[in-house]
């Protein structure tokens, strides 16, 4: 009960605030869409009244489902650019600047599944757009190619 009471207090309050020219706006509004119905209805042209209408829900729709479409794709985007920073600043915290030796398998022409080799230095970059270590001698490991990193920690 305390509820549709407050609702009318509401309610009332709110008509307080309605002034002569909202009054006169209504009054303008109502007798514009009484005269477009008395023309469509004297026309014969409730077809065509009829088709503009859903015409103008349908496009009010695509514009809101586009809306959406375009906010959700942004929205997506900033996630995976989100997601790309945590993970490369994850992979320089764990790698650092200590030392590092990892080993890796390089295609051998000798024989079929390559060869184990193991690369010493220090990381100077992760490069998580090309996919792989960049080290401070130049040199570029590919992600694919590393079969284990095992660090030294600086002193």
């Amino acid at each position: 009960m305390e509820t549709i009471s407050t609702a009318l207090e509401r309610s009332v309050n709110y008509m307080m605030t309605i002034g002569i020219a909202d009054i006169i706006d209504i009054v303008i509004v109502a007798y514009l869409l009484y005269k477009a119905i008395w023309f469509v209805r004297k026309t014969n042209s409730y077809n065509l009244a009829k088709g503009l209408a859903v015409l103008l829900i349908v496009l009010c729709l695509a514009a809101l489902l586009i809306g959406a479409g375009v906010a959700g794709f942004l929205a997506y985007r900033k996630g995976i650019q989100t997601g790309v920073e945590q993970r490369k600043q994850q992979a320089e915290a764990a790698i650092g600047s200590a030392e590092k030796e990892a080993g890796r398998i390089l295609d051998d022409a000798k024989k079929e599944g390559g060869s184990f080799r193991t690369v010493e230095g220090r990381v100077k970059k992760v490069d998580l757009y090309e996919g792989g270590l960049i080290l401070t001698d130049g040199r570029e490991i590919p992600f694919f190619r590393i079969c284990q990193i095992d660090g030294v920690e600086e002193e």
